[in-house]
Formats: C-alpha cells, structure tokens, sequence
C-alpha cells in the first residue's frame, strides 16, 4: 500500500479491531430502539428471542456469561427460520420477512465481535426503521423514526469516530 502522506483508513484493518464495552451497548441499544414499536406487529416468542439474544449479550459484554457455543447458536438460527416458516408458511412478505429479519438480527448479536460486525448491525438497524412505514405511514410514526434515525446515525458516526482515532497515526512532518 503506498502512502501519499496522509493517515488512511485500509478496510482490512476494519474487521481486526474489537469492539468496546460501550459501543456493544450503544448498538445494542439502536436496535432495540428501531425494533420496539414492531413489538405490537410480531408474534410473542419473536419478541422474545429479540429479549433474550440481547439479554445474553448483554450479560456476555459485562463478563457474566460466556460467548454462545457456535453450534447452539447454528441450532437457534434453524429454530428461528423454522418458527418463522409455521408462523407464516412462508418466509417471503411483509410479515414473515419482518420477522425473519428480526429474528436474524437478534441472533447475529450473539455472534459479533468486531467493528465490521458492528457495523453491518448499525446498517439492519436502518434497514428496520424503513419497514416501519409499510405498517403506518402516520406523522407520529414519521417523527419517531426521524428520532431513531438520529440515535442511529449518532452511534454510527461516535464508532467510526473511535476507530478512526485509534487507528490512525501520527503524521510525521518532512
């Protein structure tokens, strides 16, 4: 890689950095906060692997759980996919595919460790304030995803504002 002087940003140096205490919960946070008006759209126990995905997450960022063994959580996603299949009988419209994505997201929580990962989170967080307005397209629904559009956007600006300080170097003047 050829330097022209400045402090640049390569991608690969993105998936390598972990994530802090703060910025799990503070994506942790935008999601529930993008997903919660949902509540009233999806069924119980969708809700409830949201809770409990985010919950063990949580208790894992502060050390008192350790990391979901990789097959149980493989297990989880199956029993996810296939919920949503006898919910719906299918996997495809507005519903099911909100659930899908749900239930995915919340799962994938449980998998992430760096800042790529993060991220791709903070990006489905945006994506779930868009399916808002396929189930109202109310003024109170629109200044409520305008407020979560700003906590988002904030946690994604303060987490690449992070890595960028922890990254770069210091320029070295000739």
């Amino acid at each position: 890689m050829v330097s022209t002087g400045q402090n640049n940003l390569t991608i690969d140096s993105i998936p390598l950095e972990s994530v802090s205490r703060s910025t799990v919960f503070a994506v942790c946070f935008c999601f529930l906060f993008s997903i919660a008006p949902h509540f009233v759209n999806l069924p119980l126990w969708v809700s409830g692997f949201v809770l409990a995905a985010l919950s063990w997450r949580s208790l894992e960022n502060l050390g008192r759980l350790r990391s979901m063994p990789k097959l149980l959580l493989v297990a989880l996603v199956l029993l996810g996919g296939i919920g949503v299949f006898a919910q719906y009988w299918t996997i495809v419209g507005r519903d099911a595919g909100l659930a899908l994505l749900t239930v995915m997201t919340s799962f994938k929580f449980l998998e992430s460790r760096n800042h790529r990962d993060m991220l791709i989170l903070i990006f489905l967080c945006y994506f779930l304030i868009a399916t808002h307005f396929l189930f109202s397209q109310s003024i109170f629904t629109a200044l409520l995803m305008l407020l979560t559009l700003i906590i988002i956007t904030s946690t994604l600006v303060t987490l690449n504002l992070v890595l960028y300080t922890h990254l770069t170097l210091p320029t070295k003047s000739i």
